[in-house]
């Protein structure tokens, strides 16, 4: 998938790198990416009221696996950035401003900033 993407609560949201940032990643960012990994894998955006508890168990138990993961992991590299592209212009992969609402100078939230897909296929 080449561009960029908004990130928000649809199901195609790409899952963040939370490995080696400064500063680190925040059990609400775990939660989120375990809840897009199971969204994925079940096909399902919101489950049914039968499968609800199942569905919830499993948010649950990939969080908890990727938090063991992001303490245990270990580098030599430095930190990365959280924010390595200036917010208040347009994201290098799209120069004129084109992608995600970007022209005319509006910025965006943190939690909705466009992630490039070339970027964050780079970092797997």
């Amino acid at each position: 998938m080449m561009g960029c993407e908004l990130q928000q609560s649809s199901m195609c949201r790409n899952i963040k790198t939370l490995f080696n940032f400064e500063p680190p990643a925040t059990t609400d960012e775990v939660n989120a990416s375990a809840l897009q990994f199971v969204r994925k894998l079940s096909g399902m955006n919101k489950p049914s009221k039968a499968n609800e508890e199942v569905f919830t168990l499993a948010v649950e138990r990939v969080a908890a696996a990727a938090q063991e993961m992001l303490n245990s992991l270990e580098t030599n590299a430095p930190p990365r950035d959280r924010q390595p592209h200036s917010r208040d212009g347009p994201h290098p992969c799209c120069p004129r401003g084109a992608c995600a609402g970007l022209r005319n100078g509006r910025t965006f939230p943190l939690e909705l900033w466009p992630v490039c897909a070339s970027e964050s296929d780079s970092d797997a």
